[in-house]
Formats: C-alpha cells, structure tokens, sequence
C-alpha cells in the first residue's frame, strides 16, 4: 500500500513493522500529552499533527525508523536534526530520525516543546 493510499491511522499503523508501531505509538502519546490542542489527522499517508490549520509536526516512516518531522525545524536547536537535503521542497522542515524512542524521547520531548513556544510566537492566534 502506497503512502498516498493510507487514509486512517489504523492502515499507517498496520503498514508498519511491530517495532515501528510501537515507536509511534509512543511518538503519538508523546506528541499528544505536550500538545493536547493539536489535531491528529492523515495527510500524504503520515500522521500529521495540525495546530491552528497548519502542519505543525507529521511522523514519516522509512526501513527501521520513524522520522518526526518539525514544520518550524529550522528555528530549533539539536545535534539529531537533519534536513532531507535537496528532495526537501520546505527548507524550514527537519526531522530527527528515531530508531530507538528511549534514546530520542528527551530531545525530542524538549523539541516539542521548543517547537510549541516557536510556533506560539509566529502565530499567536493558535490556543496554547
């Protein structure tokens, strides 16, 4: 099944591998107890979360691991952020590439939470 062809979280989740399920699983409950106001939707396949109308944060998934994608990953800080590089269309998207949730949860925790405070700046209009 094609990524575009996914359009619930039960076909992203059952077009996983048991080790990435369980990844973002805990990505899902992570994401959702510091950003409690996001919507959880389906976009492109991916399990995107919106705030205010926007992409705010989305899970990819790749052989083995689970990308979390940052809209604004360019204004926050953190030697695990990368860029997909020319294939990128938004330079302000990067992603962090976790194959291991217990090594990445407290960066990508504190990222979250960085990434909330940047977005709340750049649109104040979002509900905190």
């Amino acid at each position: 099944m094609g990524n575009n062809k996914k359009r619930t979280l039960e076909e992203v989740l059952e077009s996983l591998d048991e080790t990435q399920r369980q990844t973002t699983q805990k990505i899902q409950s992570l994401i959702q107890s510091i950003i409690p106001e996001a919507t959880e939707i389906i976009r492109r396949g991916n399990i995107t979360y919106v705030l205010d109308g926007k992409d705010f944060v989305w899970l990819t998934h790749a052989n083995g691991h689970v990308d979390v994608e940052f809209a604004l990953g360019v204004s926050l800080d953190s030697m695990f952020l990368k860029s997909h590089g020319i294939k990128e269309k938004n330079k302000c998207v990067q992603h962090v590439e976790v194959n291991n949730f217990e090594k990445y949860q407290s960066e990508i925790t504190r990222l979250l939470h960085d990434a909330k405070r940047i977005w709340l700046k750049q649109y104040p209009e979002t509900p905190a």
